[in-house]
């Protein structure tokens, strides 16, 4: 069409190079975004890029949408942990509003994008044909560039292409959440995640009596995998011996090294762990016996689970429970008493608490 105009202002006399600029202009104009909708697009090198997002859309749209209205979209895409995270800001004809999605991939978050963007242009776009899809190549290496499947292979249905489907209007679409499993761990990028956790709760089986049991710890987690350092101690408490007015206090400090297998879905984590306290058991005279104290080494192997709901980016709930297995036999004695406290030969704990982590 701009060809046309050229030739024919070049037979009725009229300068070409301002009409040439001008059409440079228009192309120069479409290829960043012109049209029913601008895309602002920020995600890392490793995603597709904001061609490539508005190529999917474009192919999707029909040739001409009723409503000639612009749509404002804002994206931006960051990896949070074992997932990937965007933020999506429409402004769709005055009506402004913001989605968050996560997903196990970069490319689902595109997909999820261009089908926002779409059905917020066009309502009736999934009538048309099938949902826009980012196609990913094979070499990280190669440039992501055509959106359309090659000849031999199945078109695929909007649920394949995208986590879920977004309903009508942009105001009613679901944030995607993938149940698939994390990014491999020989990705281009390997995200480390810096946290720690504060847990109280209960122990017995070990001291004389029940008692409270706290612990704080500082991890480092990964795809699938966390390691810890911390402390743990539990409150004193008393044992009495069958004479009158003796008994002893006791209770326990450790040092803490943790590690833990993390399976997870969506929000959720299972860390399956195993622990090794170092420490000691200290003892206190108590009643007609001089306050003298004693400690005593204290090595234990802790296996245990847990449960990790992570309800906000850097904020986390903590349940979880070990097995304590000493490996070190320690008994307490006095001068009247041949035995006055002997270590459990197993105990358990049981803990709650939060977790806060670098995002």
């Amino acid at each position: 069409m701009i060809f046309f105009w050229l030739v024919l202002a070049h037979a009725v006399g009229v300068p070409t190079v301002p009409l040439a600029l001008i059409a440079g202009l228009m192309v120069s104009m479409h290829d960043g975004g012109g049209g029913p909708y601008i895309l602002e697009w920020d995600a890392p090198a490793d995603c597709p890029t904001a061609a490539d997002v508005r190529e999917a859309i474009d192919r999707t749209l029909p040739d001409t949408v009723a409503d000639a209205s612009i749509i404002v979209a804002r994206a931006r895409v960051a990896a949070a942990a074992s997932q990937w995270r965007l933020e999506l800001e429409l402004d769709d004809r005055g009506r402004a509003g913001t989605r968050v999605l996560e997903a196990s991939s970069c490319l689902e978050l595109a997909n999820a994008a261009a089908l926002i963007v779409a059905i917020a242009v066009d309502p009736d776009v999934l009538l048309h044909g099938s949902a826009p899809e980012v196609r990913e190549l094979e070499s990280e290496a190669e440039a992501i560039d055509s959106l359309v499947p090659a000849p031999d292979a199945r078109q695929p249905s909007p649920r394949e292409s995208v986590a879920e489907t977004a309903r009508e209007g942009p105001d009613e679409t679901d944030a995607v959440a993938s149940e698939s499993s994390p990014p491999a761990e020989g990705s281009s990028k390997s995200r480390l995640s810096f946290g720690a956790r504060a847990l109280a709760g209960a122990s017995v089986g070990i001291l004389p009596n029940a008692t409270a049991s706290l612990e704080l710890a500082f991890a480092l987690s990964g795809t699938g995998w966390r390691a810890e350092i911390g402390a743990a101690y539990w409150t004193p408490t008393t044992a009495d011996s069958r004479i009158a007015d003796v008994g002893g206090r006791f209770q326990l400090g450790a040092a803490v090294l943790r590690g833990c297998g993390v399976p997870s879905v969506r929000r959720l984590g299972f860390p399956l762990c195993l622990a090794l306290d170092l420490g000691g058991v200290h003892g206190r005279g108590v009643g007609e016996l001089d306050a003298r104290r004693a400690v005593a080494p204290w090595v234990a192997l802790r296996p245990g689970a847990a449960l990790r709901w992570a309800v906000l980016p850097r904020l986390a709930l903590w349940v979880g429970g070990d097995v304590v297995v000493p490996l070190t036999q320690v008994r307490f004695h006095t001068d009247r008493t041949p035995e006055l406290f002997r270590l459990g030969a197993v105990g358990g704990t049981a803990v709650v608490g939060i977790e806060v982590r670098q995002k």
